[in-house]
C-alpha cells in the first residue's frame, strides 16, 4: 500500500484561501439586520434555540458580526460581538508563517480566548 503524499503547504495555504474568498462572497449575499439576517431581502428563520426561546447565548451576534465584518463595518462588528476578531485571529492562525504546531496552538489560544470575551459580553450586557 502507497501513501499518499500530503499537499505541500504554499497549496495548502491557497486552498485555504480561495475557500475564505468563497466564503466572504457567500457572505456578502446575507445582510446583517436588528431582526436577524436577510438574503436578498427575505428575512432568514432564526436558527438559535436560545434566541427563539427569548434567551441569550454566549454566540448571541456572532453571525450578524461576521456579516458585518464581510462587509467592511468593523464598528457594528465590534458592537454585536467583539469576540469575532478573535475568531477572525483563530481561522487566519494557520496562514501565518508559523510552524504547523506553533500554528495550531496560536489558534486554539485564540479561539479560546473569544469564547471567554464572548462570555464576558453575554454576562456583562
Amino acid at each position: 500500500m502507497t501513501a499518499i503524499p500530503a499537499a505541500p503547504p504554499a497549496r495548502h495555504r491557497l486552498r485555504w484561501l480561495g475557500g475564505a474568498l468563497l466564503l466572504l462572497a457567500a457572505l456578502w449575499l446575507l445582510e446583517p439586520a436588528a431582526d436577524g439576517v436577510r438574503l436578498l431581502g427575505w428575512t432568514l428563520p432564526e436558527l438559535c434555540p436560545h434566541a427563539a426561546a427569548g434567551g441569550a447565548c454566549p454566540g448571541c451576534g456572532t453571525t450578524r458580526a461576521a456579516l458585518s465584518l464581510a462587509r467592511g463595518d468593523w464598528r457594528a462588528a465590534w458592537g454585536l460581538q467583539p469576540a469575532i476578531f478573535l475568531f477572525l485571529g483563530a481561522a487566519l492562525a494557520p496562514l501565518l508563517p508559523l510552524r504547523p504546531a506553533r500554528g495550531r496552538r496560536l489558534a486554539t489560544a485564540l479561539a479560546l480566548a473569544g469564547a471567554a470575551v464572548a462570555l464576558v459580553h453575554t454576562f456583562s450586557s
